[in-house]
C-alpha cells in the first residue's frame, strides 16, 4: 500500500490539472445558416406592411399559408372546432370600382377535429356528406372599405350543392417579401358565419348549434399586372391568373 503522504500527492497533483477547453465561440456552419435564415425571416415579418391598392390587383392563393378553421356551440356548453384545407384560388380585388373576382376552394374531405371517429362521422351523409360534396367554395363579388382599409369581402358560399350569401370580415390585409421564395405576399384573417341547417346539416340540432363560425387565415402571392391592365372591373380581368375559371 502507498503511504498516506503519497495518496495526498497524487490527488493534489490530479486536482492541479487544467479542465479540457471547450471553444463555444465558434458555432458550426450550419447554425450560422440557420442564425442568417432566421433574422431573413424575423425581418421579413417586421416589413409586413398594408397593402395598397393601386387599381386592379391579383393573387394566387397560396394553400400552404391558407386554411379554414370552424366552431360549433356543443349542448351550450363549450365549442367544438375543426379545420378544412384550402385548394387554391384566385382573388382579384378591384379598389376603384369597390368589386371583386374572389374564387377560393375548401376541400372539405380534409376536415380535421383531432379525432378520427368523429371525423368520419363528419363526412358522412349527416353531415357533410363528402361523398358527393367534396368540395366547397367561396366566391367574393363586393368589397368594403373605411378609408383605405378593406373590411368586407361579400360573396356567396357553395356547400354541399347548395349556395347563399355569406358576408367575410377582416381587420385589413398586409404584404411582405417572402425571404426564401421571393415574391410578394399578401394575406389576412377573415370571419364570417353561416347556417348549418340551411345547407341541409340539421342532425344534432338543438344540441349541437346552428351557427357555425368560420376563420379564414389567407395568403396569396401577387401576380404581375398584365400588359394591357388598367383600372377596369375586376370581373372583366379575372381570366389572367392562372386556374381562373
Amino acid at each position: 500500500m502507498l503511504p498516506a503522504a503519497c495518496l495526498l500527492m497524487m490527488c493534489c497533483s490530479a486536482a492541479a490539472q487544467p479542465a479540457p477547453r471547450i471553444d463555444m465561440a465558434a458555432p458550426s456552419a450550419q447554425a450560422d445558416t440557420a442564425a442568417t435564415e432566421s433574422a431573413r425571416v424575423s425581418n421579413a415579418a417586421l416589413a409586413a406592411k398594408a397593402l395598397q391598392l393601386n387599381g386592379v390587383e391579383r393573387f394566387s392563393v397560396e394553400p400552404t399559408y391558407s386554411m379554414v378553421t370552424w366552431e360549433v356551440r356543443h349542448f351550450a356548453t363549450s365549442t367544438t372546432r375543426g379545420r378544412f384545407l384550402i385548394r387554391g384560388g384566385q382573388i382579384v380585388l378591384d379598389k376603384t370600382g369597390k368589386q371583386a373576382d374572389v374564387s377560393v376552394d375548401l376541400d372539405i374531405a380534409s376536415i380535421s377535429t383531432g379525432l378520427p371517429d368523429f371525423d368520419e362521422s363528419l363526412r358522412g351523409p349527416r353531415f357533410f356528406d363528402v361523398a358527393q360534396f367534396p368540395d366547397a367554395r367561396f366566391e367574393g363579388r363586393t368589397l368594403r372599405f373605411e378609408g383605405d382599409r378593406l373590411v368586407e369581402v361579400a360573396g356567396d358560399m357553395t356547400l354541399r350543392g347548395q349556395t347563399h350569401p355569406l358576408t367575410l370580415r377582416t381587420s385589413g390585409i398586409r404584404c411582405y417579401v417572402h425571404p426564401l421564395r421571393g415574391g410578394e405576399y399578401c394575406g389576412g384573417d377573415f370571419e364570417g358565419t353561416i347556417s348549418r341547417g340551411r345547407y341541409g346539416m340539421n342532425f344534432g340540432w338543438p344540441f349541437v348549434g346552428d351557427n357555425v363560425r368560420l376563420l379564414i387565415q389567407i395568403e396569396g402571392v401577387r401576380m404581375p399586372q398584365p400588359a394591357s391592365a388598367g383600372s377596369g372591373a375586376a370581373s372583366a380581368t379575372a381570366t389572367a391568373l392562372p386556374g381562373s375559371r
